[in-house]
């Protein structure tokens, strides 16, 4: 197959040009800071590394209704104030047990209880 060198010099420089555009659209988002009216936003991967939780923990707040999100071109959104209310609510005091320690108990060895035998 051959082509002619106008041809593939025309198609170098599209190339290139589309190049420069996505290498600038790139710079823009990682410069650009993801704040509506002087409030920070976190999508999914940002609010599950910064609570420690999976997706599907996530899913479930949200479904239950316990935080607050946006949906914006199919992806979720929470707000800082959000997210700070939901924390100190629901990690703040800890006057219930959470997931993690009712998993715990449940998988306790036999050999760990520590039962007082009284006589």
């Amino acid at each position: 197959m051959r082509i002619d060198d106008d041809i593939f010099e025309s198609n170098i420089r599209g190339l290139a040009r589309l190049l420069k555009n996505l290498d600038a659209k790139i710079d823009k988002l990682l410069v650009a800071d993801s704040s509506v009216m002087d409030e920070r936003l976190f999508d999914n991967q940002d609010l599950c590394l910064f609570l420690k939780v999976t997706p599907r923990t996530l899913q479930r707040y949200r479904n239950q209704g316990l935080i607050p999100f946006k949906t914006i071109c199919k992806r979720n959104y929470y707000k800082e104030s959000d997210v700070n209310i939901f924390v100190n609510k629901y990690f703040g005091g800890k006057t219930q047990p959470t997931d993690k320690d009712k998993y715990k108990r449940k998988n306790k060895r036999c050999d760990d209880d520590t039962e007082d035998v009284v006589v």
